[in-house]
Formats: structure tokens, C-alpha cells, sequence
């Protein structure tokens, strides 16, 4: 499911199914938390300057996976709220922060057209 979202990163008009789009954001959040926790780590201030180059290396990582990420990402989201019968600009509710990330996570938990896909 991971590998098919990341093929279909230029689909923006078909939809993903409930399965394919939790899949895929949970392997990134699976990658990228433990990436996070190993760069906060090195980055404490009884580290720095001890490990800079694996705190450079680490978060070069850390960039290049979200880049690589970002269209898929992007793409698995509005085909998801395509499935919830909505409009991928609903998206663009993210940046209300909170009370955004919350109607995005109902909509994607809802599937309302189970019968069609």
C-alpha cells in the first residue's frame, strides 16, 4: 500500500481508500518520529559540538525523506478527502492549526463512498 501511494503521486482525481491512505501516513509518521527524536537528541546543549557532523547527517536525512515525500503526501490527502465526497482544497484547512488538522482527521476517517470504490 506505501509503494502504490507513492507511485500514484500525480493522481490528484482518483480516490484512496481508507487503508491506502492510514498506511502511508503512518509508515511517514514511523519514519519521521524517530528521526525527529534522534535530532532533538543530538541537538541537546550537553551534545553540541561533540556530534555535529551526525546531527548534520540526521537531519539531511530528515529533509530529503520529506522532500521525497511531500507530492505523495499531498496527493494521498486530496484523494482521501475525494473519497469523503469532498473538495481537495479542504486541505487548506491545516493552516486554521488545530481546529484544522481536527475536521481534516474526521474527514479522513469517514469513507463515504464505500460502494463506489
Amino acid at each position: 500500500m506505501y509503494l502504490q501511494a507513492l507511485k500514484k503521486y500525480a493522481e490528484f482525481k482518483v480516490w484512496a481508500s481508507r487503508s491506502e491512505y492510514w498506511t502511508f501516513t503512518l509508515i511517514n509518521d514511523f519514519i519521521l518520529f524517530p528521526l525527529e527524536c534522534i535530532i532533538a537528541w543530538i541537538n541537546h546543549p550537553k551534545f553540541v559540538g561533540d556530534t555535529s557532523l551526525s546531527y548534520i547527517i540526521f537531519e539531511l536525512f530528515y529533509f530529503f525523506f520529506l522532500l521525497v515525500v511531500i507530492l505523495p503526501n499531498l496527493a494521498v490527502n486530496i484523494r482521501k478527502l475525494y473519497d469523503s465526497d469532498m473538495s481537495g482544497w479542504w486541505l487548506l484547512f491545516i493552516f486554521l492549526l488545530l481546529p484544522g488538522w481536527i475536521v481534516l482527521l474526521v474527514f479522513c476517517v469517514l469513507s463515504l463512498n464505500e460502494d463506489d470504490n
